[in-house]
């Protein structure tokens, strides 16, 4: 795992339960589009995803419902996008733990991950790593190393068990080979 995929942790994907309306004869959109955010209301995916269809609305000239469907991580909204009417009507929003890393949390998803397809990246969110002041690391590497010589002197903290930063953390503790 690289410093690019951490770079990715934070990223929004937008994403569409079906591509069946390129071969509908009717014009698109004819009735206002069901945006599902899968997080709760306020929170980053939630802003980014209302000032995106606030632009797509205008272009399209189309209402766009914002559903905001929070729970597990994510999974809760999306498996409702998977069993949305396959019309091009309902997209999903997410990041990399709610599309990705969710996979390796949840075995028992309701969906398969080849459920969605990719339509673009909406923003990227830089993580980082941050220790006390008073050890003695000036860069990453530092860091890595220590952790690995050392890793029973370390902690990492997270807001929940189903986010990427975990997955960062596994991966910076995971014994050398």
């Amino acid at each position: 795992m690289s410093a690019r995929w951490i770079h990715f942790l934070g990223l929004f994907i937008a994403l569409v339960a079906s591509t069946e309306v390129a071969q509908s004869t009717e014009v698109f959109p004819s009735r206002p589009i069901t945006l599902i955010v899968p997080f709760a209301a306020g929170g980053p995916n939630d802003v980014l995803g209302r000032i995106v269809t606030d632009h797509m609305a205008k272009t399209l000239g189309q209402s766009i419902i914002i559903e905001n469907v929070s729970g597990a991580g994510g999974t809760i909204g999306s498996g409702r996008a998977a069993k949305a009417a396959p019309d091009g009507y309902t997209m999903v929003s997410g990041n990399l733990g709610s599309h990705g890393a969710s996979y390796a949390y949840y075995p028992k998803l309701g969906y398969e991950p080849n459920s969605f397809s990719g339509v673009g990246m909406v923003a990227g969110t830089p993580n980082f790593i941050a220790v006390r002041k008073d050890l003695a690391f000036s860069n990453l590497s530092q860091f890595v190393t220590a952790l690995q010589e050392h890793p029973d002197k370390f902690t990492a903290v997270t807001l929940e068990m189903d986010r990427t930063e975990i997955l960062s953390a596994c991966y910076l503790w995971r014994p050398q080979a």
